[in-house]
């Protein structure tokens, strides 16, 4: 381990200020491409105007921020996005584009059913 009392005031400025400059800026320039699927877009255009705002803030957060909030994996591949009102959107990280690939929209009483559509649709998106 580097002893940072070792080097002069000036150097430990420089140097370790650079790299943490550096490592600031690298990721304020990382923007997440977010890809709603036609099932997403039909599932979103049913809901109150309120949801939809609240559903663009929280993609938003996403794609500028990285930040999903509360979410939960799932397993292959498939991830949730979670509502205290039991609202869930089913997306998954395609890491070769930095995209987010929003899968489906539901609710928590049938998510048994939407996570198996959302799998679906996460294997037909990511053969084509």
């Amino acid at each position: 381990m580097i002893k940072h009392d070792n080097y002069p005031e000036i150097f430990r400025t420089k140097v370790f200020g650079l790299m943490l400059d550096l490592y600031s800026h690298i990721w304020e320039y990382i923007i997440v491409e977010i890809k709603r699927t036609p099932e997403f877009e039909n599932w979103f255009n049913q809901q109150t105007e309120k949801a939809k705002a609240q559903i663009d803030a929280r993609l938003k957060n996403i794609e500028m921020f990285d930040y999903f909030g509360d979410h939960k994996a799932l397993g292959e591949k498939l991830l949730e996005l979670r509502w205290k009102n039991g609202r869930r959107v089913y997306y998954s990280l395609m890491t070769r584009d930095a995209l987010t690939l929003v899968l489906l929209g539901g609710f928590k009483n049938a998510q048994k059913k939407d996570i198996q559509k959302a799998r679906k649709i996460l294997e037909r998106e990511s053969a084509g």
